[in-house]
């Protein structure tokens, strides 16, 4: 149900764009602020798709594919509707995003690893030659840990630099969106806690932990980040160039209406419900060209 809010903002939000010159300004204002609200539902199920995901690659190709087959739709566009796209479409960021959500886990775990042998040898006194296991998909390596903590730091640093030269749509503020629920919404060193007393809770807890977020403290955790993030992206866009500098971004905190009122989807991942997922933008996109089309330039 989430998603499919998502896929209904993100229509209204491009419905603004083809057809601009048929609406009024206030429906232009609402559908920019919902374009705002549709990315960070789809970062949010991003985020949360990463902490399920058991093939990472496969899923940064459907990503890839459907960021390019999107951007061939909107290049025809420009070319045959006189509509300008000043960025490369918003599912390029969430393949970025992807990028860097993988190379910061590998650094995190890498640094982990680092820590515990300094801790378990007297500062690196002592000879260890105990192999650092983590999964590279495609393929399965073993990494030392300063190989994969260099290799997640690098990771990042290209997949941000990709995101800002190739002018992706939200750029560096996506990126970090994603990576912020990411980080929300997984316990990497705590264990697994069964709750015995859910019958018991408060409605609020009840709809919580059947949403997406699952338990509060990721709740918690991602509301007080990602406003954190809105804060500091503004001061500094604030500090560098204040005429760039914009509050729209706060919007995304909307995302935490829906997202923690509707219940979590069930688990059906079958391929027509993945295809039929990532092809929903592109036909959304191809009604919106014809509606153009036959409103706007007949």
């Amino acid at each position: 149900m989430l998603r499919a809010i998502g896929h209904i903002f993100t229509f209204i939000y491009f419905l603004a764009i083809f057809l601009s010159s048929l609406l009024p300004a206030a429906y232009l204002y609402v559908a920019n602020i919902l374009g705002i609200v549709a990315f960070a539902i789809f970062a949010l199920l991003l985020a949360r798709g990463l902490t399920y995901t058991q093939n990472v690659f496969k899923y940064f190709l459907r990503l890839t594919l459907t960021a390019f087959s999107v951007e061939l739709i909107l290049i025809l566009a420009e070319c045959y509707l006189d509509i300008n796209f000043a960025m490369r479409n918003v599912v390029f960021t969430y393949a970025a995003a992807l990028g860097f959500v993988v190379g910061l886990t590998l650094a995190l775990n890498s640094s982990y690893m680092l820590i515990m042998r300094l801790e378990t040898n007297e500062g690196g006194k002592l000879a260890d030659s105990r192999p650092y296991n983590i999964t590279v998909q495609p393929g399965s390596y073993n990494l030392p840990p300063w190989l994969g903590l260099a290799l997640g730091i690098a990771t990042m640093i290209l997949t941000v630099y990709a995101g800002w030269r190739m002018n992706f749509s939200y750029s560096l503020y996506g990126i970090l969106l994603i990576a912020a629920f990411y980080l929300a919404l997984i316990d990497p060193f705590e264990e697994e806690q069964v709750e015995s007393d859910f019958v018991n809770q408060s409605v609020f807890i009840k709809l919580i932990r059947r949403s997406i977020f699952q338990h509060e403290k990721h709740l918690l955790r991602a509301f007080l980040i990602v406003l954190g993030l809105n804060t500091v992206y503004y001061l500094i866009a604030l500090f560098l160039n204040p005429q760039t500098a914009t509050t729209s971004y706060f919007f995304s905190l909307l995302v935490f209406v829906p997202a923690v009122l509707l219940p979590r989807a069930s688990a059906k991942n079958t391929a027509k419900a993945r295809l039929l997922r990532y092809a929903l933008f592109p036909l959304s996109l191809i009604i919106l060209a014809l509606l153009r089309y036959l409103l706007v330039l007949s």
